[in-house]
C-alpha cells in the first residue's frame, strides 16, 4: 500500500485550498503555535490548534484503517516494589521502582488546548515510545498526569500531557514512573472478586492519591494514615478490580478503539477440517485505562488487537488522507466563509471516500483466522 506523502502542516493547508482560501493565508504549524500574521496567531492557525489532532483521532477511531492498526502484548495492572513509612502517616517512600528522568520547558500561556499539555524536551536524553503511558510528576504537573503522547517538530521533541501545566517552567527537571494514582497499596497481587491483603502497618483500602519524585525517590500520598511504621516491607500496587472479571491490565497508551483480545498458543492445534489454530480469542471489558477479562496470563501470552493513534503521517492510506482533508474542510467551513454552502459538498465526498475505503477493506479482508482447510494446505486441487 502507498503511503501517504503530506505532511501535517500540507493536509491542513490542502483543506484550506478545498475552501478556495489564499496560500496567503496557509500555516506554518497546526499546534496552534503559528504566527504568520504580525507575531500574532493566524486565524487558520490557532483554528488548526485547536481542531487538527483532534479530528484526526475522530478520523483514526471511526473506521477499520488497516495503517492504523496494532498488535501489542498486555502486562497485568501492577507494581512490585519495596516501601518504607512511619507511624500515623500519610505517604511512604518506594524502592525499587524505575524512573526516567528528563528536563523540559513548560508555558503556562498557550494558543491551543495541545500547547497548554506540553513540554518542550532540553535535556540530551532522548524519550522512547515507553514513556507514553507513564505517570509524570514535577514543577507545574498536576496530580494523575501522564504522557499521552510524543511528537517531533524540527529537531525538537514535544511530550504531550493528558492534563495542562500550572506553571511556566524553563528546564525544569521531570520524572516518569509506571505507577497510577488510585492503585491499592496491598501485600500481593489479588486476581478480581478476592478481597486483597494489606502489610501490617497499612489499613485496608490503602489506595495511593499522588506519586512525586526527587531524585531517586518516590514518595506516595495516601488516603489513610498508616497504623504503625514498616521499613523495607515488600508491597504490591496494583488496580482495583471492582468490574468482576477476573484479571485487571494496563490499556495501551496510543489505543483509540481496542478491538479484540487473544492468546497466542505456543502449540498448534490440529482441529478437522482445519490445520492449524495459532491463536484463541477471550471476552473482555474496555473501561476507562484499563482492560478486563478471565484470561489468565500464566496460560499464555495475551495481546490486543487496536486501533492506534498513528502521529505519523507518512503511514497514513491515501484514502484517509483525502477523507481526513475533507473532514477539516467541513468543519471549517463556516469560520473560513461564513456560510454552510459547501458543507454538504464536503460531506458528501467525504462519504464517498469511506465507502470506497470500506470497499479496499472487503477485497484486503483477511483469512479465516482458523486456517486452511486441510486439503488446501495439502496443495491437492
Amino acid at each position: 500500500m502507498a503511503g501517504n506523502t503530506l505532511s501535517d502542516v500540507q493536509i491542513f493547508n490542502n483543506a484550506l485550498l478545498r475552501l478556495g482560501i489564499s496560500s496567503d493565508y496557509f500555516v506554518n504549524a497546526v499546534d496552534g503555535s503559528d504566527t504568520s500574521q504580525s507575531g500574532s496567531p493566524s486565524q487558520y492557525g490557532l483554528f488548526a490548534g485547536y481542531e487538527y489532532f483532534k479530528t484526526r483521532n475522530e478520523e483514526l477511531r471511526a473506521h477499520a484503517w488497516h495503517f492504523a492498526y496494532k498488535r501489542q502484548q498486555l502486562f497485568l495492572a501492577y507494581l512490585n516494589a519495596v516501601a518504607s513509612w512511619s507511624g500515623s502517616a500519610l505517604s511512604l517512600t518506594l524502592a525499587g521502582v524505575s524512573i526516567v528522568s528528563f528536563t523540559a520547558n513548560a508555558a503556562l500561556v498557550a494558543n491551543s488546548d495541545l500547547q497548554s499539555r506540553t513540554l518542550t524536551l532540553t535535556s540530551t536524553t532522548p524519550p522512547s515510545p515507553s514513556w507514553v503511558g507513564q505517570n509524570i510528576s514535577g514543577p507545574g504537573i498536576p496530580v494523575d498526569t501522564v504522557v499521552r503522547g510524543i511528537n517531533t517538530q524540527g529537531s525538537s521533541f514535544l511530550v504531550i500531557l493528558s492534563r495542562e501545566v500550572t506553571s511556566n517552567e524553563s528546564g525544569a527537571t521531570y520524572y516518569l514512573t509506571p505507577l497510577r494514582v488510585g492503585w491499592m497499596v496491598t501485600s500481593a497481587l489479588t486476581p478480581g472478586n478476592v478481597i486483597p491483603s494489606y502489610p501490617t502497618g497499612l489499613q485496608s483500602g490503602t489506595i495511593i492519591t499522588a506519586i512525586s519524585v526527587s531524585g531517586s525517590t518516590v514518595t506516595l500520598a495516601l488516603n489513610l494514615p498508616t497504623t504503625q511504621a514498616g521499613s523495607s516491607v515488600s508491597i504490591c500496587l496494583q488496580a482495583q478490580n471492582l468490574i468482576g472479571y477476573w484479571y485487571m491490565y494496563q490499556k495501551t497508551a496510543d489505543a483509540l478503539r481496542d478491538d479484540y483480545i487473544y492468546v497466542l498458543l505456543p502449540d498448534f492445534v490440529y482441529i478437522w477440517p482445519f490445520s492449524v489454530i495459532h491463536q484463541d480469542f477471550f471476552p473482555s471489558k474496555t473501561e476507562g485505562q484499563y482492560i478486563y477479562t478471565d484470561l489468565d496470563p500464566n496460560n499464555g501470552n495475551p495481546y490486543v488487537g487496536y486501533l492506534a493513534e498513528i502521529t505519523d503521517t507518512t503511514l497514513f492510506d491515501p484514502l484517509f488522507t483525502d477523507a481526513f482533508i475533507m473532514r477539516l474542510a467541513s468543519k471549517m467551513v463556516f469560520f473560513a466563509t461564513g456560510g454552510d454552502k459547501l458543507k454538504q459538498q464536503f460531506e458528501q465526498e467525504y462519504a464517498i471516500l469511506i465507502s470506497r475505503a470500506q470497499g479496499y477493506n472487503l477485497i484486503e479482508k483477511d483469512s479465516d483466522i482458523d486456517g486452511n482447510v486441510w486439503w488446501v494446505d495439502r496443495g491437492n486441487p
